[in-house]
């Protein structure tokens, strides 16, 4: 797999190169290096291809546009041979929604990803992860009555690419920060205990969601790491016209609200006593 996909990208000698310098790991780096490449000049082919550049949904443009530049940005020159880390994370997520007229972090969710992270010199790395992840809003009913009760329910399912840089201090705790596109793959809402006519492709909620990334990471053993997350839309994920019983009406946006708590396992990093600082260029 890994000779085939090098015969489909330009300069294989220079990345065959690069791999065999990462640390002795030419599978795990090449198939990543190929894979940004690859993104490369896929980004590539849908900005310079006009005729079917309308079909490529607008959010997805933008992102692309921005993991274009990152990719750009840090060539395999300028990773000067460091090691190339990768991870694989599961837990869950406490979200709500602000705007819905609901109120607290309720909606239990999973959270589950994979990513690699590529050393940027001395205690930053620079992460390009993969994740599903369930949001929404959950209120229990708030009124005795049958048909009015108050009950609400959100869900809302993703598949998210988060982007971002971290900062390690003394090999225990990590912090990072950075930015996310998802894609709304499902959805469905209750109202007083029905279910609405509300779903992923019918409009309406925003089929992307833009966010924005704070996250935190403490180690736990050698390979496992502890992983709280909070993450806030920073585009309205819906506009909703509310009225209440006395005909009273108002409108507000809607943005996805969440904490997330989970594990991380990771994987091509230095271990115990050959743990190193990595020196910067």
């Amino acid at each position: 797999m890994i000779n085939y996909l090098y015969s489909k990208i330009e300069s294989p000698a220079k990345w065959v190169f690069f791999a065999k310098k990462t640390s002795g790991h030419k599978e795990s780096a090449g198939l990543y290096i190929c894979l940004l490449k690859l993104c490369e000049k896929l980004c590539l082919y849908a900005f310079v291809t006009k005729p079917r550049f309308s079909i490529i949904p607008t959010g997805l443009r933008i992102f692309a546009l921005v993991l274009f530049l990152l990719i750009s940005v840090f060539r395999p020159a300028e990773l000067q041979a460091q090691m190339i880390k990768g991870y694989v994370a599961g837990g869950f997520n406490l979200s709500q929604v602000d705007g819905d007229e609901a109120y607290g972090y309720n909606r239990f969710g999973g959270n589950i990803g994979v990513a690699a992270m590529i050393p940027l010199g001395k205690n930053f790395d620079v992460s390009l992860e993969t994740s599903f992840t369930q949001k929404g809003a959950f209120q229990k009913p708030q009124y005795k009555s049958d048909s009015l009760n108050g009950a609400y329910e959100l869900r809302l399912n993703y598949v998210e690419v988060p982007v971002l840089i971290h900062y390690t201090d003394k090999d225990f705790i990590t912090i990072g920060t950075g930015f996310s596109w998802g894609r709304l793959v499902g959805a469905s809402e209750f109202e007083h205990g029905y279910q609405t006519a509300t779903t992923a492709a019918n409009g309406v909620y925003s089929p992307d969601d833009f966010s924005v990334l704070v996250d935190l990471r403490m180690r736990m053993a050698d390979r496992l790491k502890f992983n709280f997350r909070y993450q806030y839309s920073v585009a309205k994920i819906r506009t909703r016209e509310f009225t209440n019983l006395a005909n009273q009406t108002w409108i507000r946006d809607q943005y996805n609200n969440l904490l997330t708590i989970r594990l991380i396992y990771m994987f091509n990093e230095p271990q115990g006593n050959q743990r190193i600082n990595r020196k910067e260029k």
